[in-house]
């Protein structure tokens, strides 16, 4: 499931440790200053507003978020101009964390793939294996975690190693994921923000239907 396990998973989880490896070396404004400043380009929207102003990501954010999180992590990491020189100690850390974040996306960018052939499968094995390798520069911030004893044995790191079996025996990650089912409730969710939000149902049942029929009702015109 892309949208579970990739967007709102393993995408929303990099992106706290992310924050907080930032702020531990006080390079969270650099970050926020290359975030807002993301040019467009197709099938990216820029943000056009600090990173630590969203509160609450939606699935297609962070989709975006994995094209662009790892130039704008190493820019940050690597900005000299207004920062003050990272320590021979913190560049060694800068460029564990940046690997780390590396492999992640790729695994997660090529999990999206439409069509997978062995040699992708080989390239998603790999990419899994060398941030297995590296992820440790990001234990102490993973506070979602235990604190006590934190580690990297939660659901949604477990599941993701078994996507490449999942792609051979099955086909394709997005073929199935449930973002084509939850891209299906915005018209109800809408319904529901035009209700009184008392005894709410018939009122989405009613605004539903009635969008419903003016929509049928414009393409019977249409093949007029």
């Amino acid at each position: 499931d892309l949208l579970h396990n990739i967007y709102l998973g393993i995408l929303e989880h990099m992106m706290g440790w992310i924050q907080e490896f930032l702020t531990h070396h006080n390079r969270l404004v650099a970050f926020d200053f290359i975030w807002k400043r993301l040019p467009p380009y197709p099938s990216f929207n820029p943000p056009g507003k600090a990173y630590r102003s969203i509160t609450q990501w939606t699935g297609k954010e962070l989709r975006n978020v994995g094209k662009v999180i790892l130039a704008s992590f190493a820019a940050a990491l690597r900005r000299t101009s207004d920062q003050e020189r990272p320590t021979s100690g913190q560049i060694q850390e800068f460029h564990q964390a940046i690997l780390c974040i590396r492999y992640l996306t790729d695994f997660c960018l090529m999990a999206q793939y439409k069509v997978h052939t062995s040699s992708t499968i080989g390239y998603m094995n790999y990419y899994l294996q060398c941030f297995h390798r590296y992820k440790d520069i990001f234990l102490r911030y993973l506070k979602e975690i235990l604190e006590q004893k934190s580690h990297f044995n939660f659901p949604k790191i477990h599941l993701i190693s078994h996507f490449s079996d999942q792609i051979s025996k099955y086909g394709s990650l997005p073929q199935y994921s449930t973002e084509i089912c939850e891209s299906l409730h915005k018209q109800l969710k809408q319904a529901y923000r035009r209700s009184n939000k008392v005894d709410a149902m018939p009122q989405i049942l009613q605004t539903y239907t009635r969008s419903h029929a003016f929509a049928m009702r414009d393409k019977n015109i249409s093949a007029w």
